[in-house]
């Protein structure tokens, strides 16, 4: 039984491969948005788990702090557990790293005095005792020597909420995504199955069971499924390739290795097992809507 169920499921899509490559080609582009938003904000989500395990503080000095004051302070935090390096930089060396950085602002940083920039500490905290922040920050805020403190650790937290509420919006978008998927996949094959209408209708008068009627259009849907996410995944390599991360160099945001990885393994293998059952989901659909017309 198995072999007459593929050689009409082959017939079927030999006869039909137009309705094949459409199936296929929605199935492509439902899998290719997801994979998109997949791998956006999982690199963002790598930047901020970077971002809060390389956390570093700017304190800096108020003008007329003595430089005896400025090098005392830097050793009172060097002293605190949760320091893992902590740099003393005066204005002069603050100029010359701007400079350094920013050669058409040279004129302008010159002309403002070599007491323009303060001076500052740069300290990064232990990766383990960034939860330990705000106490370092209150220690620090106890000398009662800054001008400013700027950590932003705030600034990360609301990041991370972002991404908390764009993975929920994404997340319900995904769902309506995939519905629309199977819903035009269904409508696709319900035109195979209405076009072999008499080759159903016959088997279902000779004592054919549902199962034995849909079976050749369920194993149609995963092929087109299969294609769908075999396009869809190729699609995806492209635009990472060709997009991405032309577009991650542009904006040179480095992460642990300095490039956009491609999906996991895991996720891939998902996308390869959600083509099949989004063809199977259509077709048996389509199937179930259109026996349940015939009398």
């Amino acid at each position: 039984m198995s072999g007459r169920v593929l050689r009409r499921a082959l017939r079927g899509i030999r006869e039909h491969i137009g309705f094949t490559l459409m199936s296929a080609g929605v199935i492509a582009c439902a899998l290719l948005l997801v994979g998109v938003f997949a791998l956006v904000t999982g690199q963002a989500r790598r930047l901020v788990g970077t971002w809060e395990s390389d956390t570093q503080v700017s304190a800096y000095f108020k003008p007329g702090v003595p430089e005896d004051a400025r090098r005392a302070a830097a050793e009172t935090l060097r002293a605190r557990p949760e320091v893992a390096e902590i740099q003393y930089v005066d204005g002069a060396q603050a100029q010359a790293w701007l400079v350094e950085r920013s050669p058409e602002l040279a004129p302008v940083i010159e002309g403002l005095g070599a007491d323009a920039l303060p001076a500052s500490l740069e300290v990064r905290l232990h990766p383990e005792q960034v939860g330990q922040l705000s106490s370092f920050v209150a220690a620090a805020e106890a000398l009662d020597l800054w001008e400013q403190l700027d950590y932003g650790q705030e600034w990360v937290a609301r990041f991370r909420t972002f991404l908390t509420l764009a993975g929920m919006l994404g997340t319900a978008l995904g769902l309506i995504v995939l519905a629309v998927t199977v819903f035009l996949v269904a409508n696709t094959i319900h035109l195979v199955v209405h076009a072999r209408r008499d080759e159903v209708e016959v088997m279902r008068l000779v004592g054919a069971t549902d199962t034995f009627i849909a079976g050749p259009f369920l194993l149609e849907g995963a092929v087109q499924g299969f294609l769908g996410a075999t396009f869809g995944l190729g699609a995806l390599w492209a635009v990472h390739q060709l997009v991405l991360l032309r577009a991650h160099s542009l904006l040179v945001v480095a992460t642990d290795g300095g490039t956009l990885p491609f999906l996991g393994v895991p996720t891939v293998f998902l996308l390869l097992l959600g083509g099949p059952a989004l063809g199977v989901g259509g077709a048996w659909t389509a199937v179930r809507r259109f026996l349940a017309a015939i009398p």
